[in-house]
Parts: C-alpha cells; sequence; structure tokens
C-alpha cells in the first residue's frame, strides 16, 4: 500500500528518522502514532526467543515489499510482526532522541542570551558605581553647583 508520501508502508516501517527540527519532531510524532496504530506489537512477540526476534528483524530489514510477498503467509506475517515491533521501538527512541537535541540546542540559546544580559548589567552596574563615586568625590559646594544647574 502506498502512503501519503507516495513511499510505501513498508518503507515508512523501515524510514530512520530525520535531522532534529520542530517540524520534523512534528512529522516524527505522527509516524508514531501510525506505527502505534498498527497494533500492540510488543504482545505479538512476547515468548519468543530473542534470538529468533533478532534473525527476523534482520531478515525483515534486509528485504523489499517483493521478497517478503514470495514468503509463505506465517512467515511474512512473523517477519511483518517484527518489523512493526521494531518500528514503534525506533519511533520512540528517534522521537525521544529528537527532543532531547532540540531542547539541547533550546538550552544553548538561552545560556549565550542569559550571559549577554548578564554582560550589560555587569556593564550598568559599572557604569552606575562609576557616577556614584564620582558624585561621591564631588566637593560640597560642586554638589550645590549640580543642585542649582548653574
Amino acid at each position: 500500500m502506498v502512503g501519503p508520501d507516495g513511499k510505501s508502508d513498508l518503507w515508512r516501517l523501515k524510514r530512520p528518522a530525520r535531522r532534529a527540527s520542530w517540524s520534523r519532531f512534528k512529522e516524527q510524532r505522527r509516524h508514531l502514532k501510525w506505527v502505534d496504530g498498527l497494533g500492540a506489537a510488543s504482545e505479538w512477540v512476547e515468548g519468543v526467543a530473542a534470538s529468533k526476534i533478532a534473525d527476523f528483524a534482520a531478515e525483515a530489514d534486509a528485504d523489499d515489499a517483493d521478497v517478503l510477498s514470495r514468503y509463505e503467509a506465517v512467515k511474512r506475517v512473523a517477519l511483518l510482526a517484527r518489523l512493526v515491533h521494531t518500528a514503534q521501538a525506533r519511533a520512540r527512541d528517534d522521537l525521544a532522541q529528537m527532543l532531547c537535541k532540540r531542547m539541547a540546542g533550546n538550552l544553548k540559546n538561552a545560556r549565550l542570551k542569559l550571559e549577554e544580559i548578564r554582560e550589560q548589567q555587569r556593564a550598568m552596574s559599572e557604569r552606575l558605581i562609576g557616577t556614584y563615586r564620582t558624585v561621591l568625590g564631588a566637593s560640597p559646594r560642586d554638589v550645590d553647583t549640580l543642585e542649582t544647574g548653574s
């Protein structure tokens, strides 16, 4: 079956996440929702030996739709179940990783902005202290002159 992006559903199951951006994060979230909608794959593979799951995962990942269609129905279903299970785990991992990368970028930008603000505050404090020292260093006659403006 062909999806809305012109790619087969099998390709959509295998596709890795793209570079982290907010629009791609939203796209990955939609992908996770789609993959989760395929069923409870973790229950499908429950009780199957880990080595068998790994073998099926490698085989399903390597094959395309044409090759998979040549398998007998039982093996094809087993491979697809494992592929869906892997896709669900990958989609969750990719979504979490994208969020972490985006948040790390935001944190870096926030730290830079905070440093700019601190530098501006430091400069303002130094100017105020300089002005305060000038005022304190003025003689009483200079202060009278400053007050009257003459």
